[in-house]
């Protein structure tokens, strides 16, 4: 044969052999990157049952003190629901209000005054959830403007189970005068020909 053309061949297959000896690294590079892929859908579904069991308890909890909030004024009429799915890796939830078998939306089909109550107690889960958590001052202004009087004295004692139960202390503006009752301390606001006087009465 003639040197030329064997020179080419020899060329040629060494060419070759390279490409092989990649396509085995290759090869083994896919195979590795599978096996880690393998594992991380593994691990993704190990995080996600973690995720939803820690849900679930924290959907027990704050489905339980929404509840007995709105029991302690309104009565055993509605019950708080959390609904928790998990899409797209994020976990997203739902509020919905029961009534008997009857699903609502609270933002379309309920009352100012039950949105009062749930927006009262979802804010002192938020505060009792945090890491690490303030101090147990609340300032609320008008926290209870949509609720009917008839529902004071309810509304007094669900204060109060709050601050006994969390230590919490409330710093309340309100027009209800029946409110204060059981307060430690208030302080009246009167507004007379442009002036503003300030009396502390308890």
């Amino acid at each position: 044969m003639d040197k030329k053309y064997r020179d080419f061949l020899i060329a040629k297959r060494t060419v070759l052999l390279d490409i092989n000896n990649r396509l085995v690294c290759g090869r083994e590079e896919l195979r590795g990157c599978e096996s880690k892929a393998a594992i991380l859908d593994t691990s993704k579904d190990v995080v996600n049952g973690v995720l939803i069991a820690t849900l679930q308890e924290i959907k027990i909890f704050v489905e339980e003190a929404v509840t007995l909030c709105l029991a302690i004024v309104f009565g055993d009429e509605y019950k708080f629901e959390l609904d928790y799915q998990v899409k797209r890796g994020r976990s997203e939830a739902s509020m919905w209000l029961m009534r008997g078998s009857n699903k609502l939306d609270p933002k379309a089909e309920i009352g100012g005054g039950i949105i009062d109550i749930m927006s009262f107690a979802l804010r002192l889960i938020m505060w009792v959830m945090s890491q690490p958590r303030t101090a147990p001052v609340f300032i609320c202004d008008e926290p209870f403007r949509f609720v009917s009087r008839d529902h004071t004295s309810s509304l007094v004692d669900m204060r109060k189970e709050v601050c006994k139960t969390f230590g919490a202390q409330f710093i309340i503006v309100t027009h209800n005068d029946e409110l204060t009752e059981g307060s430690g301390k208030y302080v009246r606001v009167s507004y007379t020909k442009g002036l503003s006087s300030v009396k502390e009465e308890s």
